[in-house]
């Protein structure tokens, strides 16, 4: 693997280039994990997403939905996904159906954002968990503030989890993600 990173007016672009130099094809899970915190999940927090679908994972999901069930993204039952405003909640399960694979998380108390925009090719899904103070034991003893938007090119766990990311012997695949720094004035 090759890994090229570039840091240009306030956008980080990872490439990554993956080599299969045996005699197989091979498939593989690939994943890339941004995780975000600090200021920009202090205060009223959305997350909008190119997704259609969110699933709930099937070992650690969001309490009160069932173990792999979809949800249209956003939800419209009582719990909304978008809204990370809800401190006392967790959440893990996987976006999918992307109209075009890109996520924003936008701060309207601070003016903080990011954009992440990725290779919906050979990344279909984004693993979608957070972390806000819910879990009381191991790793987070309540003091966990963490929101991950993780581009892969498997679900996050079910019966029917599976990978897409095939590469044919001898041959090469470039995966790509960028997350962009969002302004203030991009919420008015």
């Amino acid at each position: 693997m090759t890994r090229t990173i570039d840091l240009t007016a306030g956008t980080l672009h990872i490439e990554d280039r993956v080599s299969n130099v045996g005699a197989s094809t091979v498939t593989a899970d690939y994943a890339h994990h941004p995780a975000l915190g600090g200021d920009l999940l202090d205060g009223r927090v959305t997350v909008r997403t190119g997704a259609r679908v969110f699933v709930n994972d099937w070992n650690a999901g969001v309490v009160g939905i069932p173990a792999g069930q979809s949800l249209r993204w956003p939800p419209s039952n009582e719990m909304d996904l978008t809204d990370v405003d809800e401190h006392d909640r967790r959440a893990f399960g996987w976006l999918e159906d992307f109209d075009s694979p890109w996520a924003e998380v936008r701060n309207a108390t601070t003016g903080l954002g990011v954009r992440l925009e990725w290779d919906g090719r050979t990344m279909p899904y984004a693993w979608y968990w957070r972390e806000l103070g819910s879990s009381k034991g191991w790793p987070w003893f309540g003091r966990g503030r963490v929101l991950a938007i993780e581009p892969s090119s498997t679900q996050a766990s079910g019966a029917d989890r599976r990978s897409t990311l095939t590469i044919p012997a001898g041959e090469c695949v470039a995966m790509s993600v960028r997350m962009t720094a969002l302004h203030v004035d991009l919420y008015l």
